[in-house]
């Protein structure tokens, strides 16, 4: 009993980690074309959700190292997305502010991926369609919230969602927007070839 209980533990840090790793190359390849990453894009959704956070906040929300957290803004700002001030309140820390190209990539982001639906169908399809079925992803989100506290991780950031606007915001999608939009249901379809086109799209 125990060597098989062993087994089976082993089994869940594998295919944790093995997901992990494919979840991460699925969105950094639906990413590519914004020119951001998903570090990147957490780190900003995450600046957008609270105003002008703290380096402590961001390590607690998204449960990273004070040196990480410094790298990261230090290459946002490089990149021309954030703006580190000193905190008015605070003389000794500095704040995060989201620059105007910032707030461009994360609203182009917004449209043609969470909106639109298909960060949400693409999700669907990671997850073999748990969110139609409410009480399974609940006890998805409750299970992997415990491998995460095991493994000594609380961040508590919560991604930026959208929600699928009506079904005209595809079809009124013009030039740079349009070609994204295109580009990723193909990476879709091509990492999901199992699945009929407009399954992908409909579901």
């Amino acid at each position: 009993m125990r060597i098989a209980l062993l087994r089976d533990m082993n089994l869940v840090q594998f295919q944790v980690k093995r997901a992990h790793w494919r979840l991460w190359d699925f969105e950094a390849k639906l990413l590519a074309p914004f020119g951001t990453t998903p570090a990147r894009l957490d780190m900003l959704q995450c600046i957008d959700q609270h105003g002008t956070p703290t380096q402590s906040l961001l390590m607690w929300k998204l449960g990273l190292s004070a040196s990480t957290v410094s790298k990261m803004l230090k290459r946002l700002d490089a990149l021309g997305y954030v703006r580190r001030d000193v905190d008015p309140f605070d003389l000794r820390r500095r704040v995060a502010r989201l620059t105007d190209d910032a707030r461009a990539l994360l609203a182009k982001v917004r449209l043609v991926l969470l909106q639109s639906g298909v960060a949400a169908k693409a999700a669907a399809r990671c997850l073999v369609d748990l969110p139609l079925q409410p009480e399974r992803v609940r006890k998805l989100v409750e299970g992997t919230r415990r491998v995460q506290w095991a493994l000594e991780d609380r961040a508590i950031f919560v991604p930026e969602a959208g929600s699928p606007a009506n079904p005209d915001l595809i079809g009124a999608l013009m030039g740079e927007d349009r070609a994204l939009f295109r580009r990723a249901i193909e990476y879709c379809q091509s990492r999901f070839n199992h699945l009929p086109f407009m399954y992908i799209l409909e579901t």
